[in-house]
């Protein structure tokens, strides 16, 4: 078996040694595999695009990152330009963004143009204007102000000077407004309380030095909340048999004590106009989106915004939506099961 093996080697070098040197080389063009892969990232570029909505710097950092040289996937951008709308590209991308995250329109506009992301500021200002027409940043500030609250206890002040500040860029209408429809779902009192637990847990500090602390302006808590706190903190009050948030929060509690004789039946409505300070709101949305095409009213046309019931997060309404309809088909099916029974009893 050897020998055999051993003589199939001594032809093969004979036939090579015999073989021009031509049919060697066309066995192996270095122009041709080169050409090959420069179409091999024009394709895969061409693919890419087909599933997301990239920008052409992010197109050309995908194909150096699946291995492609510099040189190739410049090449295929430059060759996929002539198919491509990048600007659409940009649309897609923010609806994307907006399905996922409740961003302000600056916020927007600098998600996509920043270098993760990779459009230009002008494609990126380009889809938020056409994305203006489809999004209430009034609403999604409200999601965000609520994003916000689960994972920190802020004060309400805090809260406004977050939305509005640079990193999230809502505008102070904006801002209000969402702090507005916030205040009938949030205890402004126990977030007082929390963050004080947060400080005691990384600092030393006095009772004194801990109201100061939560009513300072960079936390915001005004002086009653921040006593309260320390109330609960350092004297062990129990805020569940007592709540102190009712006099402040909700002043037409109270009731003037002419109101019950002369309208009697009246004397719920006269509440409804203090506890929902985000009805105040609606005047001044006009102004607040100069730089938008589109009829400043987005937010009066969804009074969606000012019901906090409908609570949690936009991407969660499918979920919902879900559950609805499986808590439905569970009904039904019990039903169905009495019926069938009821007739094999009979």
């Amino acid at each position: 078996m050897l020998k055999k093996v051993t003589m199939l080697l001594v032809a093969i070098m004979l036939v090579l040694q015999i073989m021009p040197s031509s049919i060697v080389a066309e066995a192996f063009n270095p122009a041709e595999a080169h050409d090959i892969e420069y179409q091999n990232a024009v394709e895969s570029g061409r693919l890419y695009l087909s599933i997301m909505p990239l920008s052409r710097n992010a197109l050309i950092r995908q194909l150096v990152f699946e291995g492609f040289t510099q040189s190739q996937a410049e090449h295929a951008a430059d060759v996929l330009d002539a198919e491509t709308d990048w600007y659409q590209n940009a649309v897609e991308s923010g609806r994307q963004f907006l399905e996922i995250m409740p961003l302000s329109r600056n916020g927007l506009s600098r998600q996509l143009a920043s270098t993760a992301t990779g459009f230009t500021q002008d494609q990126a200002e380009h889809a938020v204007g056409v994305l203006d027409a489809e999004t209430d940043w009034y609403q999604n500030a409200i999601e965000s102000g609520r994003q916000f609250l689960e994972i920190m206890p802020l004060s309400r002040n805090g809260l406004i000077r977050q939305l509005a500040s640079t990193s999230t860029g809502f505008t102070q209408e904006q801002a209000e407004h969402a702090v507005g429809v916030l205040d009938a779902e949030t205890d402004w009192y126990q977030n007082a309380v929390e963050s004080g637990r947060q400080f005691l847990e990384i600092m030393s500090m006095s009772r004194d030095e801990l109201i100061r602390q939560l009513s300072s302006t960079a936390t915001g808590f005004t002086q009653s909340q921040a006593e309260f706190a320390a109330r609960v903190i350092f004297d062990g009050y129990d805020p569940s048999t007592e709540s102190p948030t009712v006099a402040p929060t909700q002043p037409a509690a109270t009731e003037p004590p002419t109101v019950a004789p002369t309208q009697p039946e009246a004397t719920e409505p006269p509440t409804v106009a203090p506890t929902q300070p985000e009805a105040t709101e609606p005047p001044t949305i006009a102004p607040t989106q100069p730089e938008s095409t589109e009829p400043p009213t987005v937010a009066p046309t969804q009074p969606a915004a000012t019901k906090p019931s409908t609570g949690g997060n936009l991407p969660q309404t499918g979920a919902i939506a879900t559950g609805t309809v499986l808590a439905g088909l569970g009904v039904t099916f019990l039903g169905v099961l009495a019926a069938r029974q009821k007739v094999k009893n009979q």
